[in-house]
């Protein structure tokens, strides 16, 4: 299967304008139905063994999972963002400490405090 890369911020708009609420499946006949407590979402006229799973997925991947899953991902964009920016921070502080040992130890003070500065952003 080909990855793709999902706008998810066009995603997020699209979810945000679908029907809200939880969705869930009903039978009728051989047709599927997807609805919520206020509209119809879809039908699945579908033969064979088609029919049941793709309903049931169209309302497991309800706006609310989806907003939930992106925000998640956006979470975790940040985290990663953070700690490239801590890593960059702490490797910067190593090479400045290795060569202060060869100095007077003043720029390892500038680092240092910019270093705490940090960890005391992550606190909040």
């Amino acid at each position: 299967m080909a990855e793709t890369t999902p706008d998810r911020a066009r995603l997020r708009a699209l979810c945000e304008q679908a029907t809200e609420g939880e969705w869930f499946t009903h039978r009728n006949a051989k047709v599927w139905h997807v609805k919520s407590e206020r509209a119809w979402i879809a039908q699945m006229h579908l033969r064979g063994d088609y029919a049941e799973p793709d309903a049931e997925y169209i309302a497991a991947a309800n706006p609310q999972t989806v907003l939930a899953l992106l925000d998640q991902l956006d979470q975790q964009a940040e985290t990663i963002q953070r700690l490239e920016t801590d890593s960059r921070v702490l490797a910067r502080l190593r090479q400045t400490m290795h060569m202060n040992e060869k100095t007077n130890g003043f720029e390892a003070q500038s680092w240092l405090a910019e270093l705490s500065g940090i960890e005391r952003l992550e606190r909040k």
